[in-house]
């Protein structure tokens, strides 16, 4: 028997999808590249998180998220082959963000950054079936 889909769950990766944007919007502002380019991966995983909740897979790490999500992609192709090839960079560049200080990106690859971002969320956002 499925369990049935958890739309709190849902909704608050929504909220921290666009939580993290507003925080890698900020990191854009202020010259802080590596927050914009960290914020603009969590963006996208965040709502990565609940589309796949909403189709009731659940991952526990980065890398199990982004390799189901790729399932699908492979699969349906839900998004542009742009942004799904992104989202793959974006992780790697997340990580560099997070944990190699001498790191770093230019204002041009952080805004591009934050724009496959909101891309990435407003797309994936449109595809979740939320009930009324």
């Amino acid at each position: 028997m499925e369990k049935p889909i958890n739309y709190n769950e849902i909704k608050s990766y929504i909220e921290r999808s666009h939580g993290a944007l507003k925080w890698a919007k900020k990191g854009l502002v202020e010259n802080d590249y590596w927050v914009a380019i960290s914020y603009s991966y969590y963006a996208a995983f965040y709502i990565a998180k609940a589309f796949l909740l909403s189709r009731q897979i659940i991952t526990k790490t980065h890398k199990g998220t982004r390799s189901e999500f790729g399932k699908i992609y492979d699969k349906e192709k839900i998004i542009s082959f742009v942004l799904n090839k992104w989202f793959s960079k974006a992780m790697q560049e997340r990580i560099m963000a997070d944990y190699e200080v001498s790191a770093s990106w230019t204002k041009d690859e952080a805004k591009q950054s934050v724009y496959q971002a909101e891309k990435f969320v407003l797309q994936l956002q449109k595809l979740i079936k939320m009930p009324k």
